[in-house]
């Protein structure tokens, strides 16, 4: 369990009962695709879900918040000690408190404990209260290591 800033709030391990109510928090075809980066559609069926965003070859963490998962993302390791932060998605309900911020200082806590020279992201274009979070916390607009992953999405690195 990594503890994020604020003690009333942490990371744990994610279970599939926390994916079905993250896939939940997810309610057309648009959501959808900025939260999977297009691999999973809507309406989301969890063991279809769980194979698109390589669930099992990630590690998927929940923010909890007051006894309620209040968040959700990956960690997916990268060539070069590059760890990808994906998926992040923090209940509609609870946004504006300051969980978003708690749930990826959280997963870039775990990323730098777990060897991450750089962290990335993808991040929607449009999604403007996002990418104002991650330039805070260190984020900047880079070009995608990957061939053939440039697209919709802006790509974001942070050093570790």
């Amino acid at each position: 369990m990594s503890r994020t800033p604020e003690l009333s709030s942490f990371l744990q391990h994610a279970t599939a009962l926390d994916l079905a109510m993250v896939a939940g928090w997810v309610t057309s075809d648009e959501e959808t695709d900025i939260w999977s980066g297009g691999p999973v559609s809507f309406p989301i069926l969890l063991e279809e879900c769980r194979l698109a965003i390589g669930w099992d070859h990630a590690a998927n963490r929940t923010l909890i918040d007051r006894d309620h998962v209040a968040g959700f993302g990956q960690i997916i390791d990268k060539p070069d000690a590059r760890k990808h932060l994906a998926r992040i998605i923090v209940d509609p309900e609870t946004r504006g408190r300051g969980l978003g911020r708690r749930l990826v200082q959280g997963l870039m806590h775990e990323a730098r404990r777990c060897g991450a020279r750089c962290m990335s992201l993808n991040v929607h274009p449009g999604n403007e209260t996002a990418i104002r979070l991650y330039a805070s916390l260190g984020f900047v607009p880079a070009e995608n290591p990957e061939p053939g992953r440039t697209g919709r999405f802006l790509y974001m690195e942070c050093p570790a």
